[in-house]
């Protein structure tokens, strides 16, 4: 079994395959794609099946905000001032995630490999703004005061966390709606 190709200066005019002990050729014409790499087996000749495409990765599923969670923020007043930080165009697709831990001002917190640290006493919130996408790619980390008055924007290409979401991390899943 072999593949050959007939080729003249800058353009392939056939594709062949040598299967068992008869030749199968493939014609090139105009709008045939003539890359295709054939396939032989059992005397069979058929193109090789597309690669399959990489699985797309699922969002990083938490569990959402709860009665036992004690924040000192208001619910909707919180999703008023993410759904402003949110660039319109990833608004509809955007998850974002609360630390329910609050922080202290200068306190450390890992996000990918960066290290950012705490403005002012208050909350961490990771806007992942393509959620569907593997990571590298736009996502936001909003500080925001203990009592809410108090907003700070810093752009991200990683997450704080990966593979299944911490326990101290809630999906914001209201934070998009409306």
């Amino acid at each position: 079994m072999g593949i050959w190709r007939v080729w003249s200066p800058g353009m392939l005019l056939a594709v062949g395959v040598a299967c068992g002990e008869s030749n199968v050729l493939q014609e090139c014409l105009e709008d045939v794609d003539c890359s295709v790499e054939l396939d032989c087996r059992n005397n069979i000749c058929e193109p090789k099946p597309e690669p399959k495409p990489e699985p797309k990765p699922e969002p990083a599923k938490c569990e959402g905000l709860n009665k036992d969670d004690e924040i000192d923020l208001d619910a909707k007043q919180l999703s008023v001032q993410i759904k402003a930080e949110i660039p319109p165009q990833y608004l509809p697709d955007a998850i974002a995630y609360l630390d329910i831990q609050p922080k202290q001002e200068g306190e450390s917190i890992l996000v990918g490999r960066e290290t950012l640290s705490m403005p002012f006493a208050g909350y961490f919130i990771f806007v992942d703004l393509e959620p569907m996408a593997n990571w590298g790619h736009p996502a936001l980390g909003l500080f925001v005061s203990r009592d809410g008055t108090q907003t700070e924007k810093v752009a991200l290409r990683f997450p704080p966390f990966s593979g299944e979401c911490p326990s101290h991390y809630r999906q914001l899943e209201w934070a998009t709606e409306g």
